[in-house]
């Protein structure tokens, strides 16, 4: 049996942060449609069809860490 551990924080993240987070949790989901429409699932494919993308707001290795969590996931429901 897996026993698993929690432990309640009390941490108040600052808007800005939060800001991010949902900036990023955003394309990740737009590089997962991409890769869905277009039926990709390597890193590199994805990369070239989805960087132009996304938001220009954001810093290039935010990007590029978007689309690793999705190739990530589409390396994941491949193994089901």
């Amino acid at each position: 049996m897996l026993s698993i551990k929690s432990v309640r924080q009390k941490h108040q993240a600052s808007d800005d942060l939060l800001r991010l987070l949902d900036e990023f949790r955003r394309m990740v989901n737009v590089c997962i449609a991409i890769g869905i429409e277009e039926n990709i699932s390597s890193r590199k494919t994805l990369s070239l069809a989805s960087y132009h993308r996304l938001s220009r707001d954001i810093l290039g290795y935010y990007r590029l860490g978007a689309i690793g969590i999705a190739t990530g996931f589409f390396a994941t429901i491949g193994k089901l």
